[in-house]
């Protein structure tokens, strides 16, 4: 798996502005308060909607949601910070954005949070616990501005049923020409069965994150230690032209159309035999109530 897979982390925060609820200011009492959310509509956030319920039994204030796809949650909360209308007082979005949200004084510092917590209160709340690299991709000169839901990287998921009947076997490491061979032997589209499911859809959160997972598989990079572009490269080519064989011969039709949400249905309902994403799905598709191949998966 290491020839073809290169840690990819996507992770959604959380992040606090527009009112800043976390300034430790104190609130009229008899002032009812209501914090708009606008977060993406991937399963996990959507179990975190599901779940607001509780906060807002505990604490009285009500919660507002706003949830789009990926590509229209990144340029409608881009718009409203950028123009400053203060339309949200917490967002979820990638790590990417965090370095350059400080410096655009677009989001507030956690520390008051952390402060204002009672001992016993922190204890449950242990920052510690999360993944050194993921609290250093949140901060800023060693300040804390978001917290994460989760964690990811990229890997293979397979129906060992299908492979056990045609014979086939995954290698431990394969790399992107063995899968195309294994997907283009499993590939049956008249019978609503697809060799591979792959991100298609344009936009960085979509096809993006997944495509600069495959160019690091060749050596490819975006751009080299002095910021030249590097993508007329051997390298880079090589991964350009086996995301599009792949995507041309032995993926799902409508790849353009085809973003996580997309891929884990296709999985889900059992018309992938291989499928390339994110880990956090390995939990959604073991969810007899979301999928039909639970149990059928290897990793």
């Amino acid at each position: 798996m290491r020839k073809m897979l290169f840690y990819c982390m996507v992770i959604f925060l959380f992040v606090s502005f527009g009112q800043n609820i976390f300034a430790g200011g104190e609130k009229e009492s008899d002032k009812p308060v209501t914090l708009t959310i606008a977060t993406v509509n991937n399963p996990d956030m959507k179990i975190m909607q599901e779940l607001s319920v509780n906060f807002t039994e505990e604490t009285g204030i009500e919660l507002e949601w706003l949830v789009l796809p990926e590509n229209e949650l990144r340029q409608k909360v881009m718009e409203d910070v950028g123009l400053g209308a203060s339309s949200f007082d917490v967002v979820t979005l990638g790590i990417l954005e965090v370095k350059s949200w400080v410096d655009y004084n677009w989001i507030e510092p956690l520390d008051n949070l952390f402060a204002s917590l009672s001992p016993e209160e922190a204890k449950k709340y242990n920052i510690d616990d999360v993944v050194e690299s993921v609290r250093e991709g949140l901060s800023v000169d060693e300040v804390l501005f978001a917290l994460p839901f989760y964690a990811e990287t990229s890997m293979i998921y397979y129906r060992k049923d299908l492979f056990k009947e045609a014979g086939l076997t995954m290698p431990e490491e394969p790399t992107w020409e063995e899968v195309y061979e294994l997907a283009s032997q499993l590939h049956d589209p008249d019978n609503d069965q697809y060799g591979l499911i792959l991100r298609g859809l344009p936009g960085w959160g979509e096809n993006m994150a997944v495509f600069s997972t495959i160019i690091n598989a060749f050596g490819a990079r975006w751009y080299d230690e002095n910021w030249n572009a590097q993508f007329n490269t051997p390298e880079m080519r090589q991964a350009f032209e086996t995301y599009y064989k792949l995507i041309k011969d032995v993926c799902q039709p409508g790849a353009t159309g085809t973003g996580f949400t997309e891929g884990m249905t296709h999985m889900a309902q059992g018309n992938g035999a291989i499928w390339y994403d994110a880990s956090v799905a390995a939990g959604l598709l073991n969810d007899p109530d979301q999928s039909q191949v639970v149990g059928k998966l290897g990793y």
